[in-house]
């Protein structure tokens, strides 16, 4: 057991090392500023926004009803920012992310 720690210990360290290595030699300065900004920018609305609503809302209802946990209320919160109609991701300049498999049947990409 004691090597398996061990083992998983260097790889959490060595796995987010190579990243940021990887990050700062592939990304020029100014994608670099713009990646950073983003990253501080989604940890502040996260932290100053979505979980103040989640845990207020989740206090109000357990305040309103004891006898009935809010099992749901983050889903339930949270689920309208994660969903946003008409996005296209491939819009995004340089984007591979999220792109229809060209194997896939054609029903699943309309």
């Amino acid at each position: 057991m004691r090597k398996h720690s061990i083992a998983l210990g260097v790889a959490g360290g060595l796995l987010p090392t190579f990243g940021v290595f990887r990050l700062v030699t592939e990304l020029d300065a100014a994608d670099l500023f713009v990646l950073v900004v983003w990253l501080a920018a989604a940890v502040v609305l996260h932290d100053g926004l979505i979980a103040p609503i989640t845990v207020g809302t989740g206090v109000a209802l357990a305040c309103r009803s004891a006898k009935t946990p809010a099992f749901g209320v983050p889903t339930l919160v949270t689920s309208p920012t994660a969903y946003t109609p008409g996005y296209d991701v491939s819009s995004v300049s340089g984007s591979t992310a999220i792109q229809p498999s060209t194997n896939m049947p054609e029903s699943w990409t309309t």
